[in-house]
């Protein structure tokens, strides 16, 4: 998993680096494996070596180093790493030596000696962050609009500095949260700590604080029992701090009250869909940024990325398709990975888009007592095309989507462990890694942990509360007998609703030729019933 995250991350980087050369607006694959191979002098890396890279289906070997410094080399020189911890926390991802001072010496001379790295980094809490964005597409101009927002709000003797990002559901306000975590500048400037939690709708609140405690290194804080003495203690420790406190995903006022812990030298970021809530938990309305859908040239370039070799073949399907898909990131990357793994031909793409439209006025015109819960998120559209890229999973994949909404009530979050018992298997391995692989679950920055969009949690609740639904009542609709010396066993089956296939509801013995007066005795076999 470490490796997996070392390639996701590589991603991010690439696609954050100001490559602006030959009228180019970004480092695409194959330029920059055109740039790392420069390096080398008979090494070829082309696109395809570069995705096989970020995808994790080729591993740099440890004793690769030289293949490690150009990748890092080339982040370097466009940006996208900024100094040596960075580089070292990125080899980290993928369980790779920290640079040497020859190997630094060769990215940037000042990287020798630097004083930097002398820092007691035990002072800076940096740990609980979410993953780097691995796409990021049309968001530039809005990172630096909220920077600069986060600026200003440090000025000056305000007592509560807060500032709110709001917008749809799939609009990508956490990731362009956690990227700003991670900007090199925030960091500088908020040096004691850049502090994350995602809350929810069923927030446990004396959990996250506690979280953001032990954070800050206070190990004692688990001794606290109630969120009042909780948020005193956190309070005590941000006294005479600088931090970033990023609150993710609020939907209550309530909740966030309990997180009103920085200092003088803190300032708090929140994320929600809420536009009211938006506004009244900001310091004034100049601090309420509204996130908009990506524009068409952008949400193309996601799709291209994502799924190239069809966006190249069939511009005009894919174009169409992003506008269905009304800007929203979440659904361009999932409708981009099935793409790549799913549709194959552009008559395929107008049809899986026709399937849409059609599925889409089936939910508007549906009784608004029979919506389901994910119509009050998002739109009809956005809904009919989450429905519709689970429906073309393989079987074990899109079951094992299905059961993941026994989760739906929680933060959305599991590790394997919950999913052995939701599947009721001992090797969840395959199954996770198509669905991560098709963008419904990704993976959290320990590798042990997996989450899912509100969205998509909220998708897998309904399908799994239509399967229960539908096993209940199931109606026999085929039934074979078995002739045996003392009768017949008669077993009933019904289709299953998620699979397709017939399948065993019943088993009944008949005797034959009972005792006069007697009841012919019938045994259900498989509930271990006696009629």
């Amino acid at each position: 998993m470490e490796r997996i995250s070392f390639g996701s991350q590589l991603r991010a980087l690439r696609n954050s680096a100001e490559y602006y050369e030959n009228g180019y607006n970004h480092l695409s694959q194959q330029i920059f494996g055109e740039l790392v191979s420069e390096y080398f002098k008979d090494a070829d890396f082309t696109r395809d070596t570069v995705s096989k890279w970020e995808n994790g289906e080729t591993i740099i070997r440890v004793e690769e180093r030289t293949k490690l410094c150009a990748i890092i080399s080339v982040l370097y020189r466009y940006k996208s790493i900024h100094s040596r911890q960075e580089s070292d926390a990125f080899l980290q991802m993928g369980r790779y030596d920290s640079l040497d001072e020859n190997e630094a010496k060769m990215i940037n001379p000042e990287w020798v000696n630097d004083p930097a790295l002398k820092t007691d980094f035990g002072e800076n809490h940096f740990s609980n962050l979410p993953d780097f964005p691995s796409l990021w597409f049309g968001r530039n101009d809005d990172l630096q609009n909220v920077k600069n927002l986060l600026k200003g709000l440090n000025q000056g003797n305000r007592p509560i500095r807060v500032m709110t990002i709001h917008g749809r559901a799939g609009v990508g306000k956490s990731a362009l949260a956690a990227k700003l975590a991670h900007d090199p500048e925030l960091k500088s400037q908020y040096s004691d700590a850049v502090l994350w939690i995602t809350l929810g709708e069923n927030a446990n609140i004396l959990e996250s604080l506690a979280c953001w405690g032990k954070m800050l290194g206070d190990q004692e804080f688990q001794q606290a029992r109630t969120v009042h003495e909780a948020q005193s203690r956190l309070s005590t420790l941000l006294k005479n701090k600088h931090a970033l406190l990023i609150i993710d995903d609020v939907w209550r006022n309530e909740d966030i009250n309990f997180f009103n812990v920085g200092g003088p030298g803190c300032i708090t970021l929140v994320t929600t869909r809420d536009e009211n809530l938006a506004a009244g938990l900001a310091t004034n309305s100049d601090y309420v940024y509204s996130l908009k859908p990506l524009d068409e040239e952008n949400a193309i370039r996601l799709l291209n990325e994502l799924a190239p070799q069809k966006a190249t073949q069939y511009p005009d399907q894919c174009k169409q398709l992003t506008n269905v898909l009304e800007g929203l990131p979440l659904a361009l990357q999932i409708a981009g990975r099935m793409l790549r793994h799913e549709i194959k031909t552009g008559p395929d793409i107008l049809e899986f888009i026709k399937e849409i439209n059609q599925k889409s006025a089936e939910l508007e015109k549906a009784d608004p007592d029979d919506r389901s819960e994910l119509i009050q998120f998002t739109s009809p559209t956005i809904a009919a095309m989450l429905e519709k890229c689970v429906e073309l999973l393989n079987v074990r994949t899109r079951k094992g989507f299905t059961f993941l909404g026994s989760f739906a009530a929680k933060p959305y979050s599991f590790d394997a462990n919950g999913l052995k018992i939701a599947w009721r298997t001992d090797n969840p391995g395959p199954t996770i890694r198509a669905l991560v692989d098709h963008g419904l679950v990704e993976s959290q920055p320990d590798g042990n942990r997996y989450q899912m969009h509100l969205l998509l949690a909220l998708l897998a609740n309904n399908l799994l509360s239509e399967y229960e639904a539908k096993k209940k009542g199931l109606t026999i609709n085929t039934s074979e007998t078995i002739d045996i010396p003392e009768g017949k066993i008669i077993v009933f089956k019904s289709r299953d609703p998620i699979e397709g296939k017939h399948t065993t509801i019943n088993h009944k013995l008949h005797i034959n030729n009972p005792k006069p007066g007697s009841e012919i005795t019938i045994f259900d076999l498989t509930n271990d019933h006696k009629n």
